[in-house]
């Protein structure tokens, strides 16, 4: 496991980091997914602002990495 995907798994507490990639890059989109998925699955809630298109997207990725979205979005709505 790279220290990238390690730091998504178990960010630091009370932190933020940032991802520069280019437009179209799969790496933000398995990394929002791997980082997103690892803080629902401890209880916590997740926030992304983003276009309606990304939102789809993102949404996809969650379910497939095993995410009830539905519920989800239903209680950190």
């Amino acid at each position: 496991m790279s220290p990238w995907e390690r730091l998504l798994e178990k960010p630091h507490t009370r932190g933020h980091f940032v991802q520069v990639c280019q437009p179209g890059e799969k790496s933000l989109l398995t990394n929002v997914a791997l980082y997103f998925s690892e803080g629902l699955k401890r209880g916590e809630g997740a926030l992304a602002i983003v276009t309606p298109l990304h939102q789809e997207v993102f949404i996809r990725e969650l379910g497939r990495s095993g995410v009830d979205t539905a519920s989800a979005i239903r209680e950190n709505g």
